[in-house]
């Protein structure tokens, strides 16, 4: 595990079980103490005695279960698999799945009179983008917000982190937009480091940075390095008959509302494969893996891969 990228150890706050055990431990001491403090004499509570008992077992299955797969969890694989879950699961709530293809939405050059959303706070990665509400202010306000910055970005005090265009021909006001700023920049969570929450591109990143530890010289575990590109593969497949790209998200007319930026086909196909294949050209459990690799996507869902932008609903909506 000390082998892997710093940035897996951010991962394992993805592992939710341990966590409940901790939690359940401490109840459980907790419990326990607060039921002794109760036995005055020979009065003793029995139910209160007998539910502590019954906590102290589960907690004994819980603590054998879980260090079984300890050996599992904190290896490259199972960091590998963990990072691949959780991949899967941002792919299908960024990237919905959709019957059709989606529809190229307008594109107008910005308005005389926008407004820009900065960031106030310190310099930081955008964690996070509240799509559902964005959506909301910018449809009740009869305004568009073009991001400049996508998710995982990272921003600089005072940069702007988008633009809100007003609608063509109505007279701006300025405080009222301004207000509005404020608003859509409250909708932007940041950080001091990128996460999977919402970064697709960031998961990928993880999963190359696995193969790509596994694959130097100090390490030399092509083994790991297969398990991470098993990964890889199974979220392009996944990624596959995703729309990818920039895409305006609508309102519930249908109306397009807030520009929001994510890579394309090609930018999360070089991030995953060109240094994996740069560090394990010479090593044969790569090479024989790298023909299994999905290159590009199926022919019949290219033109989802075209660079138009196209329009899709907020995700979480």
């Amino acid at each position: 595990m000390q082998s892997m990228s710093p940035r897996l150890v951010a991962a394992l706050g993805h592992f939710i079980r341990y966590l409940v055990l901790f939690g359940l431990l401490i109840g459980t001491a907790l419990y326990t103490l607060v039921a002794l403090s109760q036995i005055r004499g020979e009065d003793v509570p029995r139910l209160s005695v007998t539910f502590a008992v019954a906590l102290v077992l589960v907690d004994a299955v819980a603590v054998l279960s879980l260090l079984a797969s300890l050996r599992h969890a904190v290896t490259g694989g199972g960091l590998a698999r963990a990072v691949g879950e959780r991949l899967r699961a941002v792919v299908d709530q960024t990237y919905p799945a959709d019957t059709e293809p989606p529809v190229p939405g307008p594109y107008v050059d910005p308005p005389d009179g926008q407004l820009p959303v900065l960031h106030r706070g310190r310099p930081s990665v955008i964690v996070a983008q509240d799509e559902p509400r964005l959506t909301r202010l910018a449809s009740r306000n009869d305004v568009r917000v073009r991001f400049v910055h996508a998710v995982g970005d990272f921003v600089g005090s005072g940069t702007t982190v988008a633009y809100v265009e007003p609608p063509e021909g109505r007279d701006a006001d300025r405080a009222g937009y301004e207000r509005l700023a404020r608003h859509m920049a409250a909708c932007v969570r940041f950080g001091p480091s990128r996460t999977v929450e919402q970064d697709a591109a960031y998961g990928f990143r993880l999963l190359a940075d696995i193969a790509i530890r596994a694959l130097s010289p100090v390490v030399n575990d092509p083994t790991i390095a297969v398990q991470a590109l098993d990964q890889i593969e199974n979220a392009l497949l996944r990624l596959s008959d995703r729309p990818l790209g920039p895409a305006w998200l609508v309102d519930r007319r249908g109306r397009p509302r807030v520009h929001s930026s994510a890579p394309h086909w090609p930018d999360l196909i070089s991030l995953v494969l060109d240094e994996t294949l740069l560090y394990g050209a010479a090593n044969p459990q790569v090479v024989r893996r790298t023909p299994e690799r999905p290159v590009r996507p199926p022919a019949r869902r290219h033109d989802r891969r075209t660079h138009n932008t196209g329009c899709r609903t907020p995700s979480g909506a």
